[in-house]
């Protein structure tokens, strides 16, 4: 059975994890809006992946 501190170590690895997913979506949005337009879609698609 898990006990409270595990799900509590649970609950904050996944908020992180999720506040670090947003902050490189942002960060490779903004790189790549520096790129010429035609390069823009490539870039993007590299940085997710």
């Amino acid at each position: 059975m898990m006990v409270f501190s595990e799900f509590a170590a649970l609950i904050t690895l996944t908020a992180i994890e999720i506040v670090l997913g947003i902050d490189n979506i942002i960060f490779i949005s903004i790189l790549s809006g520096r790129l010429p337009q035609e390069q823009q879609n490539k870039a993007r698609f590299i940085g997710l992946f």
